[in-house]
């Protein structure tokens, strides 16, 4: 099978084609674009037990030309995470 055929290969494609689109479309207080995810900060608790899951808090965004460095939470709306994602209670 040719690689530009395999449908494995054309989902990672059709994905980063995606992620690019949305740097691309993401603008920053001052009308640049391409404000860029650098990392995430993990941590989300567990709405029963309080422990710590491996869900994104928040994310830091970056735009090197004007030095911006922002972070935003993941969903404001999101205190904590379903006890079924839990390390520790459900391991």
């Amino acid at each position: 099978m040719r690689a530009m055929y395999n449908p494995a290969r054309m989902q990672v494609i059709e994905l980063q084609a995606q992620k690019l689109l949305a740097k691309i479309n993401a603008v920053c207080p001052n009308a640049y674009t391409g404000l860029g995810i650098t990392d995430a900060k993990r941590g989300l608790g567990m709405r029963l037990c309080g422990s710590l899951t491996q869900f994104n808090l928040s994310y830091r965004y970056v735009l090197p030309q004007l030095s911006i460095h922002e972070r935003r939470h993941v969903s404001p709306m999101a205190k904590s995470e379903d006890p079924r994602y839990c390390d520790y209670c459900q391991p």
